[in-house]
């Protein structure tokens, strides 16, 4: 799991170098049902604004541009990981995705 936390990171500094975030910080907590949930907070991302609006209800299928998120989500399926349920929650500044997985 140590890798996976620091793919992860890895794969998030390219967004900040990039310019697309002010910075990232990843956390891993194992679960005691024998999963894991990989914390991701995003600051600042230029995607903010459109991931807030894009999360509120719409009459038609949810839109997502969490592109963070995204690539996170399938270096976890390339390191094994099954059943990657991811929740996201935004502030005024940030956004933190939760990816819980099972290995």
């Amino acid at each position: 799991l140590v890798g996976i936390v620091s793919g992860s990171r890895a794969l998030l500094e390219v967004f900040r170098i990039r310019g697309f975030v002010a910075a990232t910080e990843v956390q891993l907590k194992e679960n005691r049902d024998g999963t894991a949930s990989l914390t991701c907070t995003i600051t600042a991302p230029a995607t903010l604004w459109s991931q807030q609006v894009f999360s509120q209800p719409f009459p038609r299928a949810t839109l997502t541009n969490d592109f963070e998120a995204m690539v996170v989500a399938s270096y976890l399926r390339d390191c094994g990981a099954v059943g990657i349920a991811q929740q996201t929650r935004s502030s005024s500044t940030d956004v933190r995705h939760i990816l819980t997985f099972r290995l």
